[in-house]
């Protein structure tokens, strides 16, 4: 019953999009080496790995599970705020494990609260009781995933599939508009926007307000023309948001104590954006982090950023907002990251050629 877990130490943690994390270092510190005795040595210190092994390397791999290998009954358990800890971690664990008998519940609350609430418990309990002591619970009449489908804060519906991604998904795109907007037909002309890399109180952001209820659940994709004015590289952070019908922002529970996050988080070191053609798809991107490609001045760069997995409903007149800027934005929580590379200002090119878009995955209703 793997809940809250990992399963490429690299990308869920260490490197978000390539940009990297303070977490793992600080864990290693704080918990880990005090475990151990004041003079052992830690056999994988991830401060240090940090250092020597900045691109994705055989140390990384070494981590790495063979989860095709696992075949054994599985109830995995995940959440939507833990975005660049445990979320995209534990649902990729549950697609690729071969266990022919699996299930999966994912909420969007404080994670260990749902974990050790009473209603969890008994769901754990049924599914242990039977593959354990060999009591008949039913267990194989109910549906394989369930997920908490999000209307605010501990507000929201569990919806039950038989599959993750839920079979139904589709997959629409809204192109980046010069007003600030999402269209659904792609702007005829090529505009530049920017903001200064550095400046936590600038962004862009664009927004679509749905005309009927629309239910988005799932891994969403960012594609961008980017350009870097002042430096050779660029730190990308991009978040979701929920804006009720008269404009605020609808808070969701966030990463670790955090009470006012937003839907997802996503991340791109530009330098890291070459994908693994053979494993990325449509939505789901993999980076390859094998090289780093650099920016020349004046140089105009196609990147994908993969917004992690979430869920969210969105009532009739609601909008949705999906945010860029050159450091981390205050709904992603009190993810710290390391050694910035940003300078300048951030030029992103929309419409015409330069066509910039979101790619949302939508359950039709």
């Amino acid at each position: 019953m793997p809940g809250e877990a990992l399963t490429d130490l690299y990308r869920d943690v260490v490197r978000h999009g390539g940009i990297p994390s303070e977490f793992a270092p600080a864990w290693t510190r704080y918990r880990i080496l005090p475990a151990k005795r004041p003079d052992a040595a830690l056999v994988r210190n991830i401060a240090l790995a940090l250092e020597e092994h900045p691109l994705f390397d055989e140390f990384w791999a070494s981590w790495m599970p063979d989860l095709g290998s696992v075949t054994v009954p599985a109830y995995v358990i995940a959440s939507w705020p833990d975005h660049g800890l445990h979320t995209r971690g534990t649902l990729m664990g549950y697609e690729q494990i071969a266990s022919e008998e699996k299930w999966l519940d994912v909420h969007g609350r404080k994670k260990w609260e749902y974990y050790y609430a009473r209603e969890s418990l008994e769901r754990q309990r049924r599914f242990f009781d039977h593959y354990l002591k060999g009591i008949d619970t039913g267990i194989q009449h109910v549906a394989r995933v369930r997920y908490e489908r999000r209307n605010a804060f501990y507000d929201g519906e569990f919806i039950q599939a038989e599959r993750w991604p839920p079979a139904s998904t589709e997959l629409h795109r809204y192109y980046l508009t010069d007003d600030g907007g999402l269209d659904t037909e792609r702007p005829s002309s090529s505009t530049a926007l920017e903001y200064a890399s550095l400046a936590a109180d600038q962004q862009l952001a664009f927004r679509y307000t749905f005309a009927a209820d629309t239910e988005v659940t799932g891994t969403a994709k960012l594609m961008l023309w980017v350009e870097a004015d002042g430096a050779d590289d660029m730190d990308l952070y991009v978040g979701l948001s929920k804006l009720d019908r008269s404009g605020e922002e609808v808070f969701m529970p966030g990463y670790n104590d955090v009470e006012d996050g937003h839907l997802a988080s996503g991340w791109l070191r530009v330098s890291h954006r070459e994908l693994d053609t053979e494993r990325s798809t449509i939505s789901r991107l993999f980076l390859r982090h094998h090289r780093e490609l650099k920016l020349a001045p004046g140089e105009r760069v196609a990147v994908e950023i993969e917004i992690l997995p979430s869920s969210t409903l969105f009532r009739r007149g609601e909008s949705l907002v999906v945010r860029i800027q050159g450091t981390e934005l205050p709904g992603a929580g009190d993810i710290t990251h390391l050694d910035g590379v940003n300078a300048g200002n951030h030029i992103v090119h929309v419409g015409g050629t330069t066509d910039s878009h979101l790619v949302l995955p939508v359950i039709p209703q």
